[in-house]
């Protein structure tokens, strides 16, 4: 059962090399750092600060947002996650027996249905699917690994979290 939904193909992933990915590399150079920027960012949007520390508890796994959840039959291996303000991240890591493709295909239509936008890519041999939300600022970013026995490991970071 993967929630009645009709899945949409992926495709195939766009191949990247990091600095395709990297859209601040250059401001990163000149000594700008992410921190710098997500500090300026909370300043200008009054949600609080961004400072803590996340938390290991498989109880995390229960809240991954509503878009995001582990895939039907996943066995979660570890979760964590951490509320305050803008930080309402939510981490999981599970193991799938379905192929690759199905999980990426699955993750990809959630996305897509909830108004991300999502972008499968190959970068240094891992697969991975990210994506944005303006409406929410909502973000993800999950990779796939394919497993010997034809399932696949699965690592989402998310915020917006339950």
């Amino acid at each position: 059962d993967l929630d009645g939904l009709k899945l949409l193909s992926a495709g195939k992933p766009k191949t990247v090399s990091e600095e395709e990915l990297c859209t601040d590399c250059q401001a990163e150079k000149q000594g700008v750092t992410l921190g710098a920027k997500a500090e300026a960012q909370t300043a200008s949007r009054g949600k609080g600060t961004c400072d803590a520390k996340l938390s290991y508890d498989m109880a995390w796994a229960t809240r991954m947002p509503v878009e995001f959840p582990v895939y039907p039959k996943g066995r979660v291996m570890e979760a964590a996650g951490v509320d305050g303000g803008i930080c309402d991240i939510r981490v999981v890591s599970f193991a799938s027996a379905n192929t690759m493709q199905q999980v990426v295909d699955y993750y990809y239509t959630r996305a897509i249905k909830s108004g991300f936008t999502a972008e499968y890519v190959l970068r240094d041999g891992q697969h991975a699917l990210g994506g944005t939300r303006s409406v929410d600022d909502g973000a993800f970013y999950i990779t796939f690994t394919p497993r010997k026995d034809g399932g696949t490991d699965v690592d989402i970071v998310a915020n917006n979290g339950r």
